[in-house]
Protein backbone atom coordinates (compact mmCIF):
# COMPACT_ATOMS: atom_id res chain seq x y z
CA UNK A 1 0.00 0.00 0.00
CA UNK A 2 1.67 3.23 -1.15
CA UNK A 3 2.81 5.52 2.13
CA UNK A 4 1.05 9.05 1.68
CA UNK A 5 2.99 12.07 1.19
CA UNK A 6 1.65 13.63 4.17
CA UNK A 7 4.71 12.70 5.95
CA UNK A 8 7.27 15.46 7.41
CA UNK A 9 9.45 16.99 4.95
CA UNK A 10 12.94 15.76 5.02
CA UNK A 11 15.58 18.84 5.26
CA UNK A 12 18.28 19.25 2.94
CA UNK A 13 21.25 21.59 3.34
CA UNK A 14 22.06 24.62 1.15
CA UNK A 15 24.03 23.16 -2.19
CA UNK A 16 24.70 23.51 -5.72
CA UNK A 17 20.76 23.42 -7.93
CA UNK A 18 22.88 20.73 -10.39
CA UNK A 19 25.79 19.60 -8.78
CA UNK A 20 24.30 19.38 -5.00
CA UNK A 21 27.02 18.65 -2.85
CA UNK A 22 29.48 16.17 -5.22
CA UNK A 23 32.51 18.14 -5.08
CA UNK A 24 31.71 18.17 -1.19
CA UNK A 25 31.59 14.59 -1.09
CA UNK A 26 34.85 13.55 -2.87
CA UNK A 27 37.10 16.40 -1.30
CA UNK A 28 35.92 16.19 2.24
CA UNK A 29 32.87 14.18 2.93
CA UNK A 30 33.76 14.30 6.37
CA UNK A 31 32.57 17.86 6.52
CA UNK A 32 29.63 17.33 4.76
CA UNK A 33 28.66 14.28 6.86
CA UNK A 34 28.96 16.83 10.01
CA UNK A 35 27.35 19.83 8.62
CA UNK A 36 24.13 17.45 7.61
CA UNK A 37 23.69 16.67 11.17
CA UNK A 38 24.41 19.82 12.22
CA UNK A 39 22.16 21.93 10.29
CA UNK A 40 19.55 19.64 9.83
CA UNK A 41 19.20 17.53 13.08
CA UNK A 42 18.12 13.84 13.28
CA UNK A 43 17.33 13.37 9.48
CA UNK A 44 18.93 15.59 6.37
CA UNK A 45 19.41 15.12 2.84
CA UNK A 46 22.01 16.56 0.02
CA UNK A 47 22.56 16.20 -3.98
CA UNK A 48 24.62 13.82 -5.08
CA UNK A 49 24.44 15.78 -8.76
CA UNK A 50 20.52 15.95 -9.38
CA UNK A 51 19.48 12.89 -6.87
CA UNK A 52 19.13 13.48 -3.20
CA UNK A 53 20.89 11.28 -0.92
CA UNK A 54 19.52 11.30 2.73
CA UNK A 55 21.30 10.85 5.94
CA UNK A 56 20.14 9.35 9.28
CA UNK A 57 21.92 11.56 11.98
CA UNK A 58 20.20 9.60 15.07
CA UNK A 59 20.30 6.41 16.98
CA UNK A 60 16.46 6.26 16.56
CA UNK A 61 16.39 6.18 13.13
CA UNK A 62 19.59 3.72 12.91
CA UNK A 63 17.44 1.32 14.97
CA UNK A 64 14.76 1.64 12.34
CA UNK A 65 17.21 1.18 9.43
CA UNK A 66 19.42 -1.80 10.82
CA UNK A 67 17.19 -3.26 13.10
CA UNK A 68 13.37 -2.48 13.16
CA UNK A 69 12.60 -2.46 9.06
CA UNK A 70 15.79 -4.02 8.32
CA UNK A 71 13.82 -5.96 5.45
CA UNK A 72 13.11 -2.90 3.61
CA UNK A 73 16.45 -2.20 2.92
CA UNK A 74 19.05 -3.91 0.65
CA UNK A 75 23.01 -3.41 0.45
CA UNK A 76 22.09 -2.87 -3.24
CA UNK A 77 24.16 0.30 -2.78
CA UNK A 78 27.24 2.17 -4.85
CA UNK A 79 29.08 1.60 -1.99
CA UNK A 80 28.77 -2.23 -1.55
CA UNK A 81 28.70 -2.63 -5.34
CA UNK A 82 32.01 -1.01 -5.91
CA UNK A 83 33.51 -3.38 -3.37
CA UNK A 84 32.16 -6.56 -4.53
CA UNK A 85 34.94 -6.93 -7.51
CA UNK A 86 37.48 -7.28 -4.84
CA UNK A 87 35.61 -8.58 -1.62
CA UNK A 88 33.23 -11.14 -3.37
CA UNK A 89 30.41 -11.78 -1.77
CA UNK A 90 32.27 -12.01 1.33
CA UNK A 91 30.08 -10.98 4.82
CA UNK A 92 30.71 -7.18 4.49
CA UNK A 93 28.56 -7.06 1.01
CA UNK A 94 26.70 -9.93 1.02
CA UNK A 95 22.94 -10.18 2.63
CA UNK A 96 19.67 -12.21 2.53
CA UNK A 97 19.75 -16.00 3.32
CA UNK A 98 23.40 -16.54 1.79
CA UNK A 99 24.72 -13.66 4.04
CA UNK A 100 22.81 -15.66 7.22
CA UNK A 101 24.52 -18.97 6.19
CA UNK A 102 27.81 -17.23 6.25
CA UNK A 103 27.44 -15.68 9.37
CA UNK A 104 26.66 -18.63 11.33
CA UNK A 105 29.33 -21.02 9.94
CA UNK A 106 31.67 -18.53 10.41
CA UNK A 107 30.42 -17.18 14.31
CA UNK A 108 32.42 -19.99 16.15
CA UNK A 109 35.69 -18.78 14.94
CA UNK A 110 35.00 -15.44 16.77
CA UNK A 111 33.39 -15.97 19.90
CA UNK A 112 36.06 -14.64 22.56
CA UNK A 113 37.33 -17.85 23.68
CA UNK A 114 38.65 -18.89 20.13
CA UNK A 115 39.58 -14.75 19.67
CA UNK A 116 41.60 -15.20 22.96
CA UNK A 117 43.87 -17.60 21.29
CA UNK A 118 45.45 -14.87 19.18
CA UNK A 119 46.17 -12.71 22.29
CA UNK A 120 49.77 -13.80 22.31
CA UNK A 121 50.71 -13.49 18.67
CA UNK A 122 49.37 -9.80 18.81
CA UNK A 123 51.75 -8.90 21.45
CA UNK A 124 54.70 -10.91 19.78
CA UNK A 125 54.43 -8.74 16.95
CA UNK A 126 53.75 -5.60 18.46
CA UNK A 127 56.98 -6.23 20.77
CA UNK A 128 59.27 -7.21 17.71
CA UNK A 129 57.82 -3.91 15.83
CA UNK A 130 59.32 -2.06 18.82
CA UNK A 131 62.09 -3.50 19.18
CA UNK A 132 63.07 -2.27 16.16
CA UNK A 133 63.20 1.07 16.88
CA UNK A 134 65.92 3.17 18.12
CA UNK A 135 65.73 5.87 20.27
CA UNK A 136 64.91 9.32 19.24
CA UNK A 137 64.12 7.22 15.62
CA UNK A 138 60.98 9.41 13.38
CA UNK A 139 58.54 6.96 12.54
CA UNK A 140 55.43 7.45 10.16
CA UNK A 141 52.94 5.50 12.49
CA UNK A 142 50.55 5.00 10.24
CA UNK A 143 52.59 3.00 7.88
CA UNK A 144 53.91 0.98 11.16
CA UNK A 145 50.69 -0.37 11.96
CA UNK A 146 49.86 -1.49 8.64
CA UNK A 147 52.77 -3.30 8.36
CA UNK A 148 52.11 -4.53 12.21
CA UNK A 149 47.82 -5.08 11.65
CA UNK A 150 49.37 -7.29 8.06
CA UNK A 151 51.76 -9.32 10.38
CA UNK A 152 48.96 -9.87 12.82
CA UNK A 153 46.17 -10.75 10.03
CA UNK A 154 48.89 -12.74 8.07
CA UNK A 155 49.40 -14.98 11.42
CA UNK A 156 45.88 -15.46 12.10
CA UNK A 157 44.08 -15.79 8.80
CA UNK A 158 47.14 -18.37 7.45
CA UNK A 159 49.44 -19.23 10.30
CA UNK A 160 52.15 -17.26 8.14
CA UNK A 161 54.85 -16.63 10.77
CA UNK A 162 55.99 -13.63 7.91
CA UNK A 163 53.54 -12.17 6.17
CA UNK A 164 54.49 -8.28 4.47
CA UNK A 165 54.30 -6.35 1.38
CA UNK A 166 57.59 -7.75 0.45
CA UNK A 167 55.90 -11.22 0.57
CA UNK A 168 53.85 -11.80 -2.79
CA UNK A 169 50.94 -12.73 -1.42
CA UNK A 170 50.90 -10.09 1.36
CA UNK A 171 51.58 -7.59 -1.15
CA UNK A 172 48.68 -8.77 -3.79
CA UNK A 173 45.75 -8.83 -0.37
CA UNK A 174 48.25 -4.84 0.05
CA UNK A 175 46.98 -4.26 -3.88
CA UNK A 176 43.79 -5.01 -3.39
CA UNK A 177 43.08 -2.89 0.09
CA UNK A 178 44.52 -0.31 -1.91
CA UNK A 179 42.06 -0.48 -4.35
CA UNK A 180 39.28 -0.28 -2.73
CA UNK A 181 40.77 2.40 -0.54
CA UNK A 182 40.54 4.44 -3.75
CA UNK A 183 37.40 3.67 -4.92
CA UNK A 184 36.11 4.72 -1.22
CA UNK A 185 37.34 8.04 -1.69
CA UNK A 186 36.15 8.73 -4.75
CA UNK A 187 32.55 8.54 -5.79
CA UNK A 188 33.43 8.18 -9.95
CA UNK A 189 35.74 5.44 -10.29
CA UNK A 190 36.02 3.33 -13.13
CA UNK A 191 34.89 -0.16 -12.88
CA UNK A 192 37.74 -2.85 -12.46
CA UNK A 193 37.24 -4.08 -15.97
CA UNK A 194 39.14 -0.69 -17.04
CA UNK A 195 42.29 -0.93 -18.45
CA UNK A 196 43.82 1.42 -16.36
CA UNK A 197 47.34 0.83 -14.76
CA UNK A 198 45.95 0.48 -11.33
CA UNK A 199 42.94 -1.87 -12.39
CA UNK A 200 46.02 -4.30 -14.30
CA UNK A 201 47.57 -4.25 -11.21
CA UNK A 202 44.47 -5.09 -9.04
CA UNK A 203 43.39 -7.82 -11.31
CA UNK A 204 47.24 -9.24 -11.62
CA UNK A 205 46.75 -8.96 -7.21
CA UNK A 206 42.73 -10.99 -6.98
CA UNK A 207 44.28 -13.75 -9.39
CA UNK A 208 47.44 -14.10 -7.15
CA UNK A 209 45.27 -14.26 -4.07
CA UNK A 210 42.95 -16.35 -5.64
CA UNK A 211 45.38 -18.95 -6.80
CA UNK A 212 47.35 -18.99 -3.51
CA UNK A 213 44.69 -19.37 -1.11
CA UNK A 214 43.05 -21.56 -3.46
CA UNK A 215 45.94 -23.62 -3.30
CA UNK A 216 46.44 -23.06 0.45
CA UNK A 217 42.58 -24.80 0.58
CA UNK A 218 43.70 -27.13 -1.62
CA UNK A 219 46.62 -28.60 0.42
CA UNK A 220 44.98 -28.59 3.14
CA UNK A 221 42.26 -30.77 2.31
CA UNK A 222 44.89 -33.42 0.85
CA UNK A 223 46.88 -33.69 3.68
CA UNK A 224 45.28 -32.26 6.69
CA UNK A 225 47.07 -31.18 10.29
CA UNK A 226 46.90 -29.22 12.85
CA UNK A 227 46.31 -25.48 12.59
CA UNK A 228 44.72 -22.89 15.04
CA UNK A 229 44.51 -20.29 12.22
CA UNK A 230 40.84 -18.68 10.80
CA UNK A 231 41.28 -20.46 7.40
CA UNK A 232 41.72 -24.12 9.12
CA UNK A 233 38.12 -22.87 10.78
CA UNK A 234 36.28 -21.56 7.44
CA UNK A 235 37.08 -24.58 6.38
CA UNK A 236 36.19 -26.94 9.08
CA UNK A 237 32.98 -25.27 9.42
CA UNK A 238 29.35 -27.41 9.02
CA UNK A 239 25.95 -26.43 8.74
CA UNK A 240 22.78 -28.26 10.08
CA UNK A 241 22.76 -30.53 6.88
CA UNK A 242 26.90 -31.10 7.43
CA UNK A 243 27.47 -28.92 4.35
CA UNK A 244 30.78 -26.45 4.43
CA UNK A 245 31.58 -23.37 2.74
CA UNK A 246 32.11 -23.49 -1.01
CA UNK A 247 36.00 -22.74 -1.87
CA UNK A 248 34.49 -19.65 -3.75
CA UNK A 249 32.74 -18.82 -0.55
CA UNK A 250 35.69 -18.96 1.66
CA UNK A 251 37.82 -17.03 -0.69
CA UNK A 252 35.38 -14.18 -0.11
CA UNK A 253 35.40 -13.87 3.36
CA UNK A 254 39.17 -14.50 3.53
CA UNK A 255 39.67 -11.30 1.49
CA UNK A 256 36.75 -9.27 3.51
CA UNK A 257 38.71 -10.86 6.90
CA UNK A 258 42.09 -9.28 5.30
CA UNK A 259 40.45 -5.88 4.86
CA UNK A 260 38.50 -5.23 7.63
CA UNK A 261 41.41 -6.66 9.86
CA UNK A 262 44.12 -5.11 8.42
CA UNK A 263 43.29 -1.84 6.46
CA UNK A 264 40.62 -0.74 8.84
CA UNK A 265 42.67 -1.39 12.40
CA UNK A 266 45.39 0.26 11.01
CA UNK A 267 43.96 3.31 10.54
CA UNK A 268 42.15 3.07 14.14
CA UNK A 269 45.38 2.42 15.90
CA UNK A 270 46.80 5.02 14.35
CA UNK A 271 44.52 7.53 15.13
CA UNK A 272 44.80 6.30 19.07
CA UNK A 273 48.59 7.33 19.57
CA UNK A 274 48.12 10.42 17.41
CA UNK A 275 45.25 11.36 20.39
CA UNK A 276 47.27 10.04 23.41
CA UNK A 277 50.48 12.07 21.50
CA UNK A 278 47.92 15.18 22.02
CA UNK A 279 46.67 14.50 25.50
CA UNK A 280 49.56 13.62 27.51
CA UNK A 281 47.67 13.29 30.65
CA UNK A 282 45.54 10.52 29.29
CA UNK A 283 48.78 8.88 27.62
CA UNK A 284 50.75 8.75 31.46
CA UNK A 285 47.61 7.21 32.75
CA UNK A 286 47.07 4.56 30.21
CA UNK A 287 51.26 4.08 31.03
CA UNK A 288 50.40 4.03 34.89
CA UNK A 289 47.65 1.84 34.30
CA UNK A 290 49.53 -0.64 31.70
CA UNK A 291 52.91 -0.46 34.16
CA UNK A 292 50.29 -1.79 37.55
CA UNK A 293 48.56 -4.62 35.53
CA UNK A 294 51.42 -5.75 33.76
CA UNK A 295 54.22 -5.33 36.31
CA UNK A 296 56.63 -5.97 33.58
CA UNK A 297 55.47 -8.98 31.87
CA UNK A 298 53.89 -9.16 28.81
CA UNK A 299 50.49 -8.43 27.96
CA UNK A 300 47.88 -11.51 27.89
CA UNK A 301 43.97 -11.83 27.01
CA UNK A 302 43.66 -11.82 30.98
CA UNK A 303 44.67 -8.42 31.61
CA UNK A 304 42.46 -6.98 29.45
CA UNK A 305 39.22 -6.68 32.12
CA UNK A 306 42.37 -5.00 34.31
CA UNK A 307 42.91 -2.29 31.52
CA UNK A 308 39.86 -0.25 32.34
CA UNK A 309 40.97 3.38 31.72
CA UNK A 310 43.23 1.91 28.35
CA UNK A 311 39.42 0.44 27.66
CA UNK A 312 38.19 4.26 28.10
CA UNK A 313 41.02 5.31 25.53
CA UNK A 314 39.98 2.81 23.35
CA UNK A 315 36.33 3.41 22.99
CA UNK A 316 36.86 6.91 22.61
CA UNK A 317 39.47 6.86 20.04
CA UNK A 318 36.92 4.58 17.97
CA UNK A 319 34.40 6.98 18.72
CA UNK A 320 36.56 10.33 17.29
CA UNK A 321 38.00 8.06 14.74
CA UNK A 322 35.33 4.99 13.94
CA UNK A 323 37.16 1.95 12.21
CA UNK A 324 34.04 2.52 9.92
CA UNK A 325 32.29 5.81 9.29
CA UNK A 326 29.85 4.83 6.45
CA UNK A 327 26.93 2.47 6.18
CA UNK A 328 24.71 3.00 3.15
CA UNK A 329 21.12 1.32 2.20
CA UNK A 330 18.85 1.53 -0.43
CA UNK A 331 15.08 1.15 0.11
CA UNK A 332 13.57 -1.72 -1.94
CA UNK A 333 9.88 -0.17 -1.57
CA UNK A 334 8.57 3.26 -0.03
CA UNK A 335 9.23 3.12 3.76
CA UNK A 336 7.57 5.21 6.39
CA UNK A 337 10.85 6.34 8.52
CA UNK A 338 10.38 8.08 12.01
CA UNK A 339 7.39 9.89 9.98
CA UNK A 340 9.43 10.85 7.15
CA UNK A 341 9.43 9.64 3.39
CA UNK A 342 12.18 7.19 2.17
CA UNK A 343 10.80 6.38 -1.44
CA UNK A 344 11.88 2.98 -3.38
CA UNK A 345 15.00 2.85 -4.64
CA UNK A 346 16.34 6.02 -2.87
CA UNK A 347 19.56 5.96 -0.92
CA UNK A 348 20.43 6.25 2.97
CA UNK A 349 23.59 7.13 4.40
CA UNK A 350 24.63 6.68 8.20
CA UNK A 351 27.92 8.26 9.43
CA UNK A 352 29.08 6.84 12.49
CA UNK A 353 31.73 9.87 11.99
CA UNK A 354 28.84 12.28 12.28
CA UNK A 355 26.40 10.49 14.97
CA UNK A 356 29.63 10.13 17.42
CA UNK A 357 30.74 13.60 17.34
CA UNK A 358 27.13 14.84 17.45
CA UNK A 359 26.60 17.14 20.31
CA UNK A 360 23.35 15.68 21.11
CA UNK A 361 25.16 12.51 22.15
CA UNK A 362 28.49 13.95 23.38
CA UNK A 363 28.40 16.98 24.39
CA UNK A 364 31.65 19.22 23.32
CA UNK A 365 32.09 16.88 20.98
CA UNK A 366 35.53 16.79 19.54
CA UNK A 367 37.29 17.03 22.76
CA UNK A 368 39.19 13.93 23.57
CA UNK A 369 37.70 12.46 26.89
CA UNK A 370 37.90 8.68 27.62
CA UNK A 371 35.99 9.62 30.98
CA UNK A 372 32.75 9.50 28.64
CA UNK A 373 33.28 5.62 28.96
CA UNK A 374 33.19 4.98 31.95
CA UNK A 375 30.57 2.09 33.12
CA UNK A 376 28.37 4.66 34.46
CA UNK A 377 28.65 7.17 31.66
CA UNK A 378 28.54 4.23 28.96
CA UNK A 379 25.30 2.89 30.48
CA UNK A 380 23.40 6.08 29.69
CA UNK A 381 24.71 6.32 26.06
CA UNK A 382 21.23 5.57 23.91
CA UNK A 383 21.60 2.59 21.51
CA UNK A 384 23.60 2.93 18.24
CA UNK A 385 25.16 6.21 19.73
CA UNK A 386 28.55 4.46 19.96
CA UNK A 387 29.16 1.85 16.62
CA UNK A 388 32.29 2.30 15.18
CA UNK A 389 31.92 -1.31 14.06
CA UNK A 390 28.08 -1.03 12.79
CA UNK A 391 25.06 -2.25 13.79
CA UNK A 392 22.35 -4.43 13.89
CA UNK A 393 22.73 -8.14 12.74
CA UNK A 394 25.58 -6.50 10.50
CA UNK A 395 27.83 -5.93 13.25
CA UNK A 396 30.93 -6.38 12.06
CA UNK A 397 31.74 -10.48 13.33
CA UNK A 398 35.52 -9.32 14.21
CA UNK A 399 34.71 -6.35 16.42
CA UNK A 400 35.82 -8.44 19.47
CA UNK A 401 38.73 -9.66 17.64
CA UNK A 402 39.43 -5.53 16.46
CA UNK A 403 39.00 -4.56 20.17
CA UNK A 404 41.48 -6.98 21.96
CA UNK A 405 43.67 -6.72 19.12
CA UNK A 406 44.08 -2.48 19.63
CA UNK A 407 43.63 -2.78 23.86
CA UNK A 408 47.20 -5.36 23.41
CA UNK A 409 48.71 -2.83 20.74
CA UNK A 410 48.06 0.22 23.07
CA UNK A 411 49.15 -1.70 26.48
CA UNK A 412 52.48 -3.50 24.65
CA UNK A 413 53.62 -0.23 23.72
CA UNK A 414 52.29 2.15 26.21
CA UNK A 415 54.79 -0.37 28.26
CA UNK A 416 57.75 -0.71 26.42
CA UNK A 417 57.97 3.08 24.86
CA UNK A 418 56.52 6.67 24.77
CA UNK A 419 55.45 8.34 21.04
CA UNK A 420 55.89 12.06 20.48
CA UNK A 421 54.35 13.96 17.73
CA UNK A 422 56.78 15.46 15.47
CA UNK A 423 55.99 19.17 15.57
CA UNK A 424 54.53 21.09 12.71
CA UNK A 425 53.53 18.56 10.38
CA UNK A 426 49.99 18.77 8.78
CA UNK A 427 47.81 15.79 9.68
CA UNK A 428 45.02 15.22 7.71
CA UNK A 429 41.61 12.80 7.87
CA UNK A 430 40.74 11.44 4.84
CA UNK A 431 37.84 9.42 3.75
CA UNK A 432 38.29 5.93 2.20
CA UNK A 433 37.42 2.91 3.15
CA UNK A 434 37.93 4.03 6.47
CA UNK A 435 39.30 7.54 7.64
CA UNK A 436 43.30 7.14 7.48
CA UNK A 437 45.37 10.46 7.86
CA UNK A 438 46.28 11.34 4.45
CA UNK A 439 50.13 12.73 4.84
CA UNK A 440 50.91 10.08 7.71
CA UNK A 441 51.49 10.89 11.17
CA UNK A 442 55.37 11.38 12.04
CA UNK A 443 56.02 10.58 15.52
CA UNK A 444 59.63 10.11 17.35
CA UNK A 445 60.27 7.72 19.82
CA UNK A 446 61.37 7.33 23.47
CA UNK A 447 61.97 3.88 24.12
CA UNK A 448 60.92 2.94 27.70
CA UNK A 449 63.04 -0.47 27.78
Amino acid sequence: MAIKATLKPIPRIKDHPLLGSFREFNSNRLALFRRVEQECGEIGSFGMGPFPATMLNSSELVQQVLVDQADAFSKNSPQYNAMRPVSGNGLLSSEGDYWKRQRKLMAPAFVPRRIAAYAETMVAYTAQMQAGWRQGETVDIHKEMIRLTMSIVGKTLFDAEVFSEADGLGAAFHTAAEYINQIGSNILSAPLAWPSERNRHTRAALHLIKSRVGGMIAERRNAPEEHGDLLAMLMAARDEQGQGMTEEGILDELITLFLAGHETTANSWAWAFYLLASNPAAYAKVQGEVGSVLAGRAATAADLPHLIYTTQVLKECLRLFPAAYIMTRVAIRDVNLGGYLIKQRFPVIISQYAIQRSARYFPDPDHFDPDRFTPAHEKRLPRHAWMPFGAGAHTCIGSHFALMEGLLILATLAQRCTLHLVPQQRILPQAGIAIFPKYGIRMWVENRV
